[in-house]
C-alpha cells in the first residue's frame, strides 16, 4: 500500500506508479497513469522500466475501466509508451491492447479520450510486424467513426455529423491509415473498405474548393490515395483491363498480317483506335482513383500547396497512374498532359529544393514520355527544365541516380521525336553531364540511361552532327557506350 504522503509528484517513482494502476481507487489509477504518460514523454529509459516492470499489461487494462479520466490516462500513457520503441508496441500487441484500443474508440464520444486513442493507433500503426492486425481491427472503426463523419461525404446512409469529431482526431486517424496504407495487404483492403476513398477524396477537394490546401490532414489524404494508386492497373480490374486485351488482340492480328514490322508495333491506344471509355458520372471507392476529378484535385494541390510532403504524394500519386505498359497509362498521360494541361506545373516540381518533389516530378515526366501522342506537346513545355536538369543538377542528393535516369529517358523520347527542336538543349554542360553519368558506377541506373541517350542521339544523323561540333567522335562514343553503341552504330 502506498501512503498518502508518497503521491507527492516529488517522490513519485515509476515503480510506485504502476503499483497505483492496480489501486481499486480511480483516483490513484490515474494518477498514476498520467505520471506515467508525462514520464515516459521522450524518455526512453523511463519506457524501458515500465517494460520491465510489467506496466503496459495494466495500462491496456485499464482501458476497460469505466472511468472516463481513467481511459483517457491509461490511453496517453500508452500513446507515449509506445512511441518510437518497437518493443513496447509489441508488448502492447501482445497485451491484447490493440483489440482493447479499438473496442474503446468505438464506444467512447469523449473527444479527449479520441484523441490519444487514435494517436496511440498512429504511433503503433509504422512497425510492419502490427500492420496486419491493425488493417483487421482499426481499420474498420476509423473508417466509420472518424474518416467518414468527418470527411464530408456522404452516402445517405451516415447519421453521425462531422461536429461530433474533431480535427485532430481526424488527423490522427488518416495518419494510421497512411502507414496502413502502405503495406500490401492493407493496400488492398482499403480500396475495397466502403467509403474509405471516397470520403478520403471528398476531404481533400473540399480543402482544395476552399482554399486551404495545407490544412495539416490534406497531405495524408493525398499520401493515403497516392498509396492506394500503387500498382492500380495490375491489381484492380478497370475499365481499360479489356481495353487491354482487345488491343493486344488487335495488334496480333495486324502483326501476323504485316501490319506492322518487328520494331514499329507498340501498344499505344491511339495507334489502334481502341477508344477510350467513358468515365463515371459519378465514381465511387476505387473507380476514383483514376477519375479526372481525381487528377484535377492533384494538380490544383500542385498550384496551391507549399509542403513538400504534398506535392510529393501528388506527383507519386500521377506517376503511379501512368507507370503501367497498358492503355491506362496511355489515357491518364493524355489526360494530365492535354486535357487538364499540367505539363507546366509538373515542369515547376523540377525547381524544387526537396529532392523528393523533384524525383517524383521527373519520374512523372518520364513515364508520360513513353507516349508519342504527347511528344509534341512535351517537347514545347518541358524540355528546357528537363534538360536544365541534366545540365546542374548535383550529384549530392539520395535520389540523384533516380532523377538523372528519367530525365535521360525524357530527353531521349522527346529529343528523338523532335531532333530539328531539340538539338538546340544538346549544350556542352548537358553532355558534358551525361557524359559523368555514362562513367558513375555509382549510379548503375543512370549510367545505363545515359549510354542510351548518347547511342540514340549518335544514331540519328542530324543530332550526331551536333555531338560532333561538341567534340564527339566514333572512339570517343565507343569508349562511353561500349557493346551498346558498337550495336547499334553499325546502322551506318
Amino acid at each position: 500500500r502506498i501512503c498518502g504522503d508518497e503521491l507527492d509528484g516529488g517522490t513519485m517513482t515509476i515503480q510506485k506508479a504502476i503499483q497505483l494502476l492496480c489501486s481499486s481507487d480511480d483516483k490513484y489509477q490515474a494518477m498514476g497513469a498520467y505520471y506515467l504518460q508525462h514520464t515516459c514523454f521522450q524518455d526512453e529509459s523511463a519506457k524501458q522500466e515500465v517494460y520491465r516492470l510489467g506496466g503496459i499489461a495494466k495500462l491496456v487494462e485499464l482501458l476497460r475501466s469505466t472511468n472516463q479520466n481513467v481511459q483517457r490516462a491509461a490511453a496517453g500513457a500508452l500513446r507515449n509508451l509506445v512511441f518510437k520503441n518497437p518493443t513496447n508496441k509489441i508488448e502492447t500487441r501482445r497485451q491484447n491492447g490493440i483489440r482493447e484500443c479499438v473496442g474503446l474508440l468505438r464506444r467512447t464520444g469523449n473527444t479527449e479520450i479520441q484523441k490519444q486513442l487514435t494517436g496511440l493507433l498512429w504511433n503503433l500503426s509504422s512497425t510492419d510486424e502490427l500492420k496486419e492486425e491493425l488493417i483487421q481491427e482499426a481499420l474498420p472503426v476509423l473508417t466509420d467513426c472518424v474518416i467518414i463523419p468527418f470527411s464530408g461525404w456522404s452516402d445517405g446512409s451516415c447519421n453521425r455529423t462531422r461536429e461530433i469529431i474533431d480535427p485532430e482526431v481526424f488527423f490522427n486517424a488518416t495518419g494510421c491509415l497512411r502507414n496502413l496504407s502502405s503495406a500490401d495487404m492493407g493496400r488492398q483492403t482499403m480500396r475495397n473498405y466502403p467509403g474509405l476513398i471516397d470520403s478520403v477524396m471528398t476531404y481533400s477537394q473540399n480543402c482544395v474548393a476552399s482554399n486551404r490546401p495545407d490544412d495539416k490532414s490534406v497531405e495524408n489524404c493525398i499520401c493515403i490515395l497516392h498509396n492506394l494508386s500503387y500498382r492500380l492497373d495490375a491489381e484492380v480490374p478497370n475499365k481499360y483491363t479489356q481495353l487491354n486485351h482487345m488491343a493486344r488482340s488487335v495488334y496480333m492480328d495486324k502483326t501476323l498480317t504485316g501490319c506492322f514490322n518487328s520494331r514499329s508495333g507498340k501498344m499505344e491506344n491511339d495507334e489502334y483506335g481502341v477508344p477510350l471509355p467513358e468515365e463515371d458520372f459519378k465514381p465511387k471507392g476505387p473507380s476514383w482513383l483514376y477519375h479526372s476529378d481525381a487528377i484535377r484535385t492533384y494538380l490544383s494541390l500542385m498550384d496551391q500547396s507549399k509542403k513538400d510532403a504534398t506535392l510529393e504524394a501528388c506527383a507519386g500519386a500521377l506517376q503511379n497512374l501512368t507507370a503501367s505498359r497498358g492503355l491506362m497509362s496511355s489515357a491518364m498521360s493524355q489526360l494530365i498532359g492535354q486535357k487538364e494541361k499540367g505539363l507546366p506545373r509538373i515542369a515547376r516540381l523540377l525547381h524544387s529544393g526537396s529532392s523528393e518533389v523533384v524525383r517524383s516530378g521527373a519520374s512523372l515526366l518520364s513515364n508520360m514520355s513513353r507516349h508519342p501522342v504527347l511528344h509534341k506537346t512535351m517537347a514545347h513545355q518541358v524540355l528546357p527544365d528537363v534538360s536544365r536538369l541534366l545540365s546542374f543538377q548535383s550529384g549530392n542528393t539520395n535520389s540523384y541516380g533516380e532523377i538523372m535516369t528519367s530525365a535521360c529517358y525524357t530527353l531521349r523520347n522527346l529529343i528523338l521525336s523532335n531532333p530539328h527542336l531539340g538539338k538546340s538543349y544538346l549544350t556542352s554542360n548537358l553532355l558534358n553531364n551525361v557524359v559523368s553519368l555514362c562513367r558513375n558506377g555509382s549510379c548503375p541506373k543512370a549510367a545505363e540511361a545515359a549510354r542510351l541517350l548518347l547511342t540514340d542521339l549518335w544514331s540519328n544523323r542530324e543530332l550526331q552532327s551536333v555531338l560532333k561540333q561538341q567534340g564527339f567522335d566514333k572512339n570517343m562514343m565507343g569508349s562511353l557506350a561500349g557493346t551498346t553503341f558498337r550495336t547499334l552504330s553499325s546502322r551506318f
